[in-house]
């Protein structure tokens, strides 16, 4: 079965471009928050070959609640869930802590550790994703090795008031409301939404609960500690200044708690009987873009955020999680910068200069609870970026390339006060080219080198005593390659691309060497190499009929002290999606999902060993009927089956995901 799925992906391996527009013409992305603009005429011939775009369409019909899910549709792309109950990202096999993501604009990576728990952030006040695969730019900044997604908010389109409301559920006794309002008057444009989200846990898969599972709840259906309870608010407001002038303000904020699934592969007296009592963000964002009359082709874009985030930890000394062993409380504050000017030349070519710079500090605080007993540790990290990029065309020829230069510094680095002031830098550079051959194919090749820096918790942190610190980390370094075709026409869209990354330094995890408390720890390959090739398509054999999907082959290996590794961690030798829908006239609209994840490694804590991870293939099924009642409103009833076989699958060794869930929900859109 699974050699035939594989086959049939291989035949007709596709990706998400649905042909459906927008489903209201009032929602378009939110403008300023594009992380780095070109000129109209040029942008669709200048590396677009790295570039995929979710849109409004796509993200609804995902029921997603959160952005995790939504994210799971980007081409190449990976979601999995860690020992720390974070949703993290991976794409083309370059892990979380190695892609650059931003929500209009502002980077939503925690410093601290370089990464965002998307599980988090809720999905219905997004209208686009936009994604660069591979180091596509060297205008994004620092530390963004294996590419950049871009979250792009709604904006309402046209004059009037409007909105949505959500109420949705699951058979695991999940609920969650979510209510947006937009609103536009002349030059001010409005938007808001507020959201909750309650779940006690997601549903075992039947042979998990079978296998007898280590440290889960006798008689439950659902995964032991995977509760989560999530209020957000989201306020943005943009006022047109003039024609060539514009100014945005937003406010996210964030307040969750939430439990962690037990892993069940670690050593006894290792085990993480972890709960979050509070996880709490606030992020206020204010971008601005101004063009210059006296100096024609002069575009000035810049965007200021300040972040603040604090999270709590518990950790508790058994699997009854009655009695508390440690606390730690982690308070980060980042204050963060983006401003760029695009020169667009008469014969419209277009010049850019960036410059990025974030600025953060972290406390962390560990208690214990029997001599109540607190350790404050003060970090700091001060990151700086510049750059500059040329864009342009000559015939069926368009060009872009760039050169950067990023410097990291770390002025508080907890107890190893030796490292304190300790600085690192690097280029950057950015070549690509791609050829059209007619106005339905191209054919395009791009070559990147980024840099990495370790992060304060990879090289500084002992996860409340579970890692082996690493001040001596050095930083990582990622050339990739990538070249390919794609063509299109009225009623399909097919891309096909190969692609590599050689990384010297690679940052991996590994069992910590003569450790007497057998810690992990993190070290640096002394090379690693990730290839692959990608292919996408979206087809329509007649009308309303459509079907979307990627699949990516990838392999992956690696030195380590002169032993080589063949297999690294956690990098899935295929990933694959697939949809297939019918969008009847009467509002019926029936669809089928197939997501593929080949087989992968991971280390068994409990063992020592690199254990193998089975491939797997889920289907999930989609009914929603549209109707409208007049008044202006249109609903929209929905039911959605996940993993309809209920298969048993992991997310690490000893994690498991979610079995059979099934969805219903109900959306008005006023």
């Amino acid at each position: 079965m699974k050699k035939t799925l594989l086959l049939l992906f291989i035949i007709c391996s596709v990706s998400l471009y649905p042909k459906e527009p927008s489903e209201r013409d009032t929602i378009k992305s939110y403008v300023l928050g594009e992380v780095i603009s070109t000129a109209n005429k040029i942008k669709e011939i200048t590396v677009a070959s790295s570039v995929h775009d979710i849109n409004y369409a796509t993200i609804h019909n995902t029921d997603a609640t959160d952005i995790s899910a939504v994210t799971a549709r980007i081409p190449s792309a990976m979601v999995q869930t860690n020992s720390r109950g974070e949703t993290m990202l991976f794409l083309r096999g370059a892990g979380e802590r190695q892609l650059g993501l931003f929500f209009d604009g502002a980077l939503i990576n925690v410093p601290w550790d370089n990464r965002a728990d998307l599980s988090l952030i809720p999905a219905d006040v997004i209208s686009s994703i936009k994604v660069v695969n591979g180091s596509g730019s060297v205008l994004y900044g620092a530390n963004v090795i294996g590419g950049v997604v871009n979250i792009l908010s709604r904006e309402r389109r046209n004059d009037g008031i409007g909105g949505t409301i959500r109420l949705q559920g699951n058979d695991a006794g999940s609920k969650t409301i979510s209510g947006t309002a937009d609103a536009k008057f002349g030059n001010l444009n409005l938007t808001g939404n507020v959201y909750y989200m309650d779940t006690p846990g997601f549903l075992l898969s039947a042979d998990d609960k079978d296998a007898g599972l280590d440290f889960q709840n006798p008689g439950s259906a659902l995964r032991t500690n995977t509760d989560k309870d999530i209020f957000s608010l989201f306020l943005r407001s943009e006022y047109k200044l003039g024609d060539n002038s514009t100014v945005g303000l937003s406010v996210n904020h964030i307040n969750a708690e939430k439990g962690i699934a037990p892993l069940t592969s670690e050593k006894e007296g290792k085990e993480r009987f972890w709960r979050y009592p509070e996880w709490k963000r606030t992020m206020i964002t204010m971008l601005a873009r101004h063009g210059f009359e006296s100096i024609p082709g002069l575009m000035l874009r810049g965007s200021i955020w300040y972040d603040m985030f604090n999270q709590s930890i518990e950790d508790y000394t058994d699997f009854s999680y009655s009695e508390i062993n440690e606390i730690q409380d982690d308070k980060d504050n980042t204050l963060g910068i983006r401003l760029s000017a695009d020169y667009t030349f008469a014969w419209e070519d277009v010049l850019t200069i960036a410059f990025n710079s974030m600025l953060t500090k972290h406390e962390a605080g560990v208690t214990d609870t029997e001599s109540g007993h607190e350790d404050i540790s003060d970090f700091s990290q001060n990151l700086i970026s510049i750059g500059a990029e040329y864009k342009g065309k000559s015939g069926k020829l368009g060009y872009n390339a760039g050169i950067s230069y990023d410097m990291n510094k770390t002025p508080k680095t907890g107890v190893f006060t030796e490292n304190e002031g300790q600085s690192d830098s690097d280029y950057g550079a950015f070549a690509g080219f791609i050829y059209v051959i007619n106005e339905n194919s191209d054919i395009f090749i791009n070559v990147s080198r980024k840099t990495r820096f370790p992060t304060l918790r990879e090289a500084f942190d002992g996860a409340l005593g579970k890692f082996l610190p690493n001040p001596g980390l050095e930083p990582e370094t990622g050339l990739q390659y990538e070249t390919g075709t794609k063509f299109s026409g009225k009623d399909y869209f097919f891309r096909i691309s190969g692609f590599a990354t050689f990384y010297d330094g690679l940052i991996e995890k590994i069992k910590a060497p003569d450790d007497p408390e057998d810690r992990k720890t993190r070290v640096n390959y002394a090379d690693a190499l990730i290839t692959g090739i990608e292919t996408t398509i979206s087809y329509t054999p007649f009308r309303k009929f459509d079907i979307n999907g990627y699949f990516t082959y990838m392999y992956s290996d690696g030195e380590y002290e002169g032993k080589y590794v063949r297999h690294l961690q956690y990098k899935p030798d295929y990933v694959g999606f697939l949809s297939a829908g019918y969008n009847f006239n009467f509002g019926l609209n029936p669809a089928i999902e197939t997501e593929l994840t080949g087989k992968q490694f991971g280390e068994n804590g409990r063992t020592g060993n690199i254990d193998k991870i089975e491939a797997t293939s889920s289907f999930n099924f989609r009914l929603s009927y549209k109707f409208d009642i007049g008044y202006d409103m249109l609903y929209e009833l929905y039911m959605r089956c996940n993993n309809i076989t209920d298969v048993a699958r992991l997310s690490k060794v000893g994690l498991q995901m979610p079995g059979r869930t099934v969805i219903v929900g109900i959306k008005a859109d006023i």
